[in-house]
């Protein structure tokens, strides 16, 4: 992300604007094994109604946090708010059901995350997780790297991004594709300097970087 000055950022070459600081939508479902506590609907619903009426104007989730129930919750925050602001923007990651990352199941995943937030267009989607699976598979004709940007240019999404945690994996996708965001997570911390490298390739690329799990 390049500065525009105080707290707003230029998401590198998209032309979106974002708060510097982005709420992470995991929890919102409630993940007790991963966190050690639950979320109640009620609660997650709250918490995104105050997040659409704060400062921040960056919210990030993914088709497969808690099956769906993520997006779910803050779909019906956002029903509950009245709308979402024009200024919002709502990050979203595509996901494999079970073993099944092809290119048909790229475009049902953003069908899905389309009518689970109640929102007609997604500024912007990542491929999510992708070193789980194939590289070859991921990557060839008709597959779902190829069938998410097929998106962007259809215009069903507006922005492609890549996520993940893998950092020398995420490099090969980067190498390949020309993804103009890129998250990464737990890899650039105070203690964990493993993505600097990936975070190099991405800007010389001229890919934005979000740095997720600090």
């Amino acid at each position: 992300m390049s500065p525009m000055g105080g707290w707003l950022r230029q998401l590198g070459d998209t032309g979106v604007t974002v708060s510097a600081v982005c709420v992470g939508g995991t929890p919102l479902g409630g993940v007790p094994e991963n966190f050690g506590y639950d979320v109640a609907e009620e609660d997650a619903v709250s918490l995104v109604e105050a997040i659409l009426d704060s400062p921040i104007r960056f919210l990030d989730t993914a088709n497969g946090y808690s099956n769906g129930r993520s997006e779910e919750r803050i779909g019906k925050g956002i029903r509950a708010h009245g709308r979402l602001p024009d200024d919002f923007i709502v990050a979203n990651k595509v996901d494999a059901k079970g073993r099944d990352y092809s290119g048909k199941r790229v475009r049902a995943s953003v069908r899905e995350s389309k009518e689970r937030l109640g929102l007609d267009s997604l500024p912007l989607v990542y491929l999510h997780d992708p070193e789980f699976h194939d590289f070859e598979s991921m990557n060839a004709p008709g597959g779902a790297v190829e069938t998410l940007f097929a998106l962007r240019n259809e215009g069903e999404i507006g922005h492609v991004g890549l996520a993940g945690g893998d950092v020398h994996e995420m490099s090969r996708y980067l190498a390949r594709s020309p993804f103009e965001v890129v998250l990464v997570h737990n890899r650039w911390t105070l203690v964990d300097h493993s993505a600097g490298p990936m975070i190099d390739q991405a800007r010389e690329r001229g890919a934005a970087v979000v740095n997720a799990a600090i």
